[in-house]
């Protein structure tokens, strides 16, 4: 339903809508209609007049500044839910600290009752002994001792509190800077968008003035660590949507390079004006609006190699993650690893094999064969010629790939095989 739009708006459900005089319809990116009633037409909200009449550059016009309005909608949400997001994680944090600090201090309160109480038995053993001077000296020097014994404990467990608030001061630095830079990046984000966006909607205005089946739309882009120890430090950027329904791809543009495309079709509408005649958009390196098909990332996966180290196989499905797709998932992919010899196709050596010591491998060359055997449920608009890349902490600076697996498909099969 989501390709259907009523005057603008995408529809979300299969619900009845009654429709009225002069309201546009576009199913997907290029197909507009209006629904006329002559009988009702004087009570139309937008008059449909010669001198102005409702265009098929209105309607999709009118159909992306919907979409920057739900955009505009969607991210003042997101920012509301950071910031309550962001409160929340702050007064867990606190709570948690507030309730270390008491334990702490509880624990250093018995400490020096317990002291003190063994310092009052003491001093009381040294007066019934006084009579005795060799008992008393003896008193004495266990006291002394017990002293200082009881004043290092104490001593450590002042510099453990001690360090322990350092360690919580540090995760509140941490934890405010992390949420400076978030806000700083969203402000920065807001102001680029809101300079972007009237852009985009005069880059579709050309495109449909000179009869170009081309839309444009600018998207927040969260960039996907391709590590997993980085996921944390994912950032955002905005980048324009270029749907090429002529060729029948996309391809997305950094905002640069849009607003540089954006000078040329302004070069060109402007020579169309002056001219009457439509340009020729036959040479496609001279046409602003076009790039040439690219290779778009899916997604990511992470795959563990830990069970490696005690010489065991591992065969699963693990999901394959977007910023965008249901849930930040778009799909799933098969992998496996297997122990192996040099060659792939027999067992490692026996010296090799451990129960519970991954350490007596160090120093020893192990040997494991990777299967990327294929992927399900892959987006319908990002399943054409997929292949697989990875890499290895093991071996920096390089990366492996699959072949390509031709054609449309939300299933390929790769049956990759490569042995480390």
């Amino acid at each position: 339903m989501g390709s259907i739009a009523i005057n603008g708006v995408k529809l979300t459900s299969m619900k009845e809508i009654m429709l009225t005089a002069n309201d546009r319809i576009i199913f997907g990116n290029s197909t507009a209609f209006l629904f006329r009633n002559q009988d009702k037409a004087a009570g139309a909200a937008i008059q449909d007049t010669k001198e102005a009449p409702i265009t098929y550059e209105f309607a999709m016009s009118e159909k992306t500044s919907k979409e920057n309005e739900a955009d505009m909608k969607r991210k003042e949400e997101e920012r509301k839910a950071l910031e309550e997001e962001t409160a929340k994680k702050m007064a867990e944090l606190k709570a948690q600290q507030d309730k270390e600090k008491a334990e702490q201090e509880q624990l250093r309160v018995k400490m020096q009752k317990e002291y003190e109480e063994m310092l009052a038995k003491m001093k009381a053993e040294i007066n019934a002994k006084k009579d005795d001077e060799a008992a008393k000296q003896e008193a004495m020097d266990r006291e002394a001792k017990m002293r200082l014994e009881m004043e290092f404990k104490l001593e450590q467990e002042k510099l453990a509190a001690q360090k322990a608030e350092a360690e919580r001061q540090e995760r509140i630095r941490k934890e405010t800077l992390a949420i400076q830079r978030r806000q700083a990046e969203f402000s920065a984000l807001e102001a680029q968008l809101g300079d972007l966006l009237p852009k985009v909607n005069e880059a579709n205005q050309i495109a449909a003035e000179l009869k170009r089946d081309i839309r444009f739309n600018a998207r927040m882009h969260r960039e996907i660590a391709t590590r997993s120890e980085d996921i944390g430090s994912a950032t955002t950027e905005i980048i324009v949507k270029v749907d090429n329904n002529e060729d029948g791809y996309f391809y997305p543009w950094h905002p640069d390079k849009f607003e540089d495309r954006l000078v040329l079709m302004r070069e060109i509408l402007n020579d169309y004006f002056e001219t009457n005649q439509m340009p020729n958009f036959a040479d496609k390196n001279n046409d602003p609006f076009w790039d040439p098909p690219q290779a778009l990332q899916i997604g990511v996966s992470f795959l563990s190699l830990k069970m490696l180290g005690y010489c065991f196989e591992n065969e699963t499905e693990v999901k394959i993650f977007s910023s965008e797709g249901t849930q930040a998932v778009r799909g799933q992919i098969s992998l496996a690893y297997f122990p192996c010899d040099q060659y792939g196709t027999g067992e490692p050596d026996e010296d090799l094999l451990v129960d519970d010591d991954p350490s007596v491998l160090v120093g020893k060359d192990l040997y494991f064969r990777v299967e990327i055997r294929g992927a399900k449920d892959l987006p319908k608009e990002l399943c054409k010629d997929t292949f697989v890349t990875y890499d290895l902490k093991s071996e920096p600076g390089r990366q492996f790939r699959t072949q390509n697996f031709a054609g449309f498909c939300q299933a390929p099969n790769w049956g990759y095989k490569q042995v480390h």
